[in-house]
């Protein structure tokens, strides 16, 4: 996990009901306020990975080609669980 040590204070002016469904969802989550606030602005500013094309590339050199499978054999494909965990995983799998 990523260590973030260095935080900078804010303030919003948010509608009194806003703020209430807010803090109910951080509690729902187990998670502060700032936390799960935090964490809502980070995945609606992730940026849009957009779907690659094979044509939209050169055809790669066979020697690549041919590493590529020795590693994809090397490494198994994620688990359900860890491309319902994690949605650029199966974003690039092609599951998201």
């Amino acid at each position: 996990m990523e260590m973030r040590t260095r935080k900078v204070q804010t303030g919003l002016r948010l509608d009194p009901m806003l703020l209430e469904r807010l803090k109910r969802k951080a509690k729902a989550e187990h998670k502060t306020f700032n936390g799960y606030v935090e964490g809502l602005l980070e995945r609606a500013l992730e940026p849009v990975f957009p779907r690659l094309r094979r044509e939209d590339y050169m055809e790669p050199d066979p020697k690549l080609e041919e590493l590529s499978k020795t590693l994809g054999e090397m490494v198994p494909p994620p688990t359900q669980e860890e491309l319902d965990a994690d949605p650029r995983l199966a974003h690039i799998w092609g599951e998201g």
